[in-house]
């Protein structure tokens, strides 16, 4: 049904006086022709619109009785969130994404009394601000999960949304993203989730450590600059010799042939991180090319922690990003809106920023060199580190 046909609109104005309870349970509406005359509108008109509610269980037909809003409806959903996506296919590699925030939301809204909606960027991008404004304050939305990122500010959902006393959560967007649309906001932790996967590789002993990686823009994981890089590798005790980062795309022969180029260094790497899991079928069958075993010749480590990675052979260690939770916290977020959204007084507090969280999961992909465990060797660095701590003192003192 056409939400801009006459019987659509007749069928959104009488769903939404059932949802917002004008129409209670039980509610018995005036005989058909009655009610078509009250509504100015035609019977064939309204017997559509009526047998759209029928479908979706909100009204009961009965011969002989009547027409009835269905006494099952739970009207306690007073509360209804809007979640905006895209309905265009998701950017190679990241189609595992959406889906696992969705199900966080899902999960998290299972024993709260509040309706989810869903509609797409691209659909609300068709209609102007001010039917922006309308259709969301007909909809009684009362808050907004909106997975986008790259804002620039002046977006006609954001204005629209500016203008309805509505909180916002941006989901997994780009942390830059909070400060330019000042919405509530969790936005992707790359950094400290990459930093993760080395210190977890470190702490296995290993300090010559490949990286593959497209080097966008010239940047290390999207993020870091080589100068940064290098610092961070210091901090680690891992060894920033240049070689060990190579550039490449996601395709069979150029993975290929990093990985060859890093194995015939003088001294290879011992450890091969990759950009992202997605990228670790490529690595390791260009390892079995080279006639060389996971974990016993070199370990393998992914980022961003897919439902595939679990399922490879050897299974894949990675630095799992927590989807699920990413979709749970904007509900959590939304429900204490009122401790930090108010519209009505500009000095309100700042909306939430919380990062998305981590964890590594450890699977047989990856090994402890020396025969030690990554605890052991944790103790170790730490023991090396304060012992060169305590040389430079001694230095200095006796200088």
């Amino acid at each position: 049904m056409r939400a801009d046909s006459k019987n659509g609109r007749l069928y959104e104005k009488l769903k939404e006086d059932i949802l917002s309870g004008i129409f209670p349970p039980g509610f018995r509406f005036p005989p058909e022709i009655v009610h078509a005359q009250n509504l100015g509108v035609s019977r064939n008109t309204l017997r559509l619109a009526l047998k759209q509610l029928e479908s979706e269980d909100l009204i009961l037909r009965e011969g002989g009785r009547g027409t009835f809003v269905n006494p099952a409806y739970n009207p306690r959903k007073s509360r209804r969130y809007l979640l905006i996506l895209s309905s265009a296919p998701a950017p190679e590699h990241t189609e595992h994404i959406v889906p696992q925030i969705s199900r966080g939301i899902e999960q998290a809204l299972r024993d709260r009394e509040i309706d989810l909606e869903q509609c797409s960027h691209e659909h609300l991008m068709t209609l102007s601000k001010q039917e922006l404004v309308e259709m969301l304050s007909r909809r009684r939305i009362s808050g907004v999960l909106w997975k986008a990122t790259n804002f620039h500010g002046n977006e006609k959902i954001l204005r629209a949304l500016k203008l309805l006393p509505i909180p916002v959560v941006l989901l997994y967007c780009n942390p830059a993203d909070y400060r330019i649309t000042n919405c509530a906001a969790i936005p992707q932790n790359t950094r400290n989730a990459w930093c993760e996967a080395l210190r977890y590789l470190r702490r296995c002993g290993h300090t010559r450590i490949g990286i593959i990686d497209p080097l966008r823009d010239g940047l290390i994981r999207a993020e870091f600059t080589p100068e940064e890089y290098a610092e961070l590798l210091h901090s680690l005790r891992i060894d920033p010799d240049p070689a060990l980062l190579v550039s490449t795309n996601a395709t069979e022969s150029s993975v290929a042939a990093s990985v060859e180029k890093l194995m015939k260094l003088p001294v290879p790497p011992t450890a091969l991180l990759c950009f992202s899991d997605h990228w670790a079928p490529l690595v390791y069958r260009a390892l079995k090319k080279l006639h060389l075993k996971i974990p016993r010749d070199i370990s393998v480590m992914g980022y961003c922690g897919t439902p595939n990675s679990a399922y490879m052979n050897p299974p894949l260690s990675t630095v799992a990003i927590d989807y699920r939770e990413i979709g749970a916290k904007a509900i959590e977020i939304l429900e204490s809106s009122n401790q930090w959204f108010s519209p009505d007084t500009p000095e309100h507090s700042l909306p939430p920023f919380l990062p998305a969280s981590y964890r590594v999961i450890e699977r047989r992909s990856t090994k402890s060199i020396a025969g030690r465990s990554p605890a052991e060797n944790e103790t170790r660095i730490s023991m090396k580190t304060k012992t060169d701590e305590r040389k430079k003192h001694v230095s200095k003192t006796t200088v």
